[in-house]
């Protein structure tokens, strides 16, 4: 490898990581050591080959924004393409909402579901009839999705807009499960990175880094009556 690919790998990635990262490994070790500090452990495994892509360096971002018009506190899952709600059932998180069906193409039965508008956004609806939205500002968020099954990216940050101030006593889950099901969640909390001095009263900048891709994706609870938007800020993409 040459010195110049060495340096855009170390600009895409983490410092912690070899300059190697560029290798898929299902059993790849992504743990918090502090809430400040996020290393990736890599296993000893033998990693696939046909697997092996290059980080590119990005400044790249996109917005999600959520909306809760559910009269409760509703926890919600970003990301996560392959093991998606609305694309099959997640009795852990979601016990009483399943996938959209034809089944359920009568209005009365579209209650208790999750399910994807025309225009890309990602709609739960609740027992009587309430609906949060989930949506992307840059590109329909359906199709954000399905793109995270082939790509990986690297959030350098995360700027949170939010109603009202509880909402940043949340918790943010970081949550990993593989194809072969090794389940794995690392936890951060936003009121951690809200500054004294600052003087937005409503929006706080997480500086914790992550990966997102298909396997990997965020969960939050979602106070009621609550808008939030989420400023994803990238330093890295990979074809995985």
């Amino acid at each position: 490898m040459d010195n110049y690919t060495k340096e855009v790998l170390k600009s895409a990635a983490f410092d912690s990581y070899d300059d190697d990262m560029n290798t898929y490994d299902d059993s790849f070790d992504d743990t918090f050591d502090s809430v400040d500090n996020y290393k990736g452990k890599k296993s000893t495994g033998a990693k696939p080959a046909m697997m092996t892509s290059s980080w590119v360096a990005t400044s790249g971002y996109f917005t999600v924004s959520v909306v809760n018009a559910i009269g409760a506190v509703q926890r919600i899952e970003i990301f996560s393409s392959l093991r998606n709600a609305a694309f099959t059932s997640n009795t852990t998180l979601y016990p009483t909402y399943l996938p959209f069906t034809f089944s359920n193409r009568a209005a009365v039965n579209a209650n208790s579901t999750v399910v994807f508008a025309a225009n890309g956004d990602q709609i739960i609806t609740n027992g009587a009839g309430a609906i949060l939205t989930i949506s992307c500002k840059q590109v329909p968020y359906r199709t954000l999705l399905e793109s995270l099954k082939f790509y990986r990216i690297s959030v350098k940050q995360t700027k949170i807009g939010y109603t009202n101030e509880p909402q940043l006593d949340n918790d943010i889950t970081h949550i990993t499960q593989t194809l072969l099901g090794k389940l794995e969640q690392n936890t951060f909390t936003p009121r951690v990175y809200f500054k004294d001095t600052q003087f937005q009263s409503k929006q706080v900048t997480v500086t914790q880094p992550y990966i997102i891709d298909g396997e990997r994706g965020l969960q939050v609870d979602v106070n009621s009556g609550e808008t939030m938007s989420f400023n994803f800020y990238l330093d890295g993409i990979q074809k995985a």
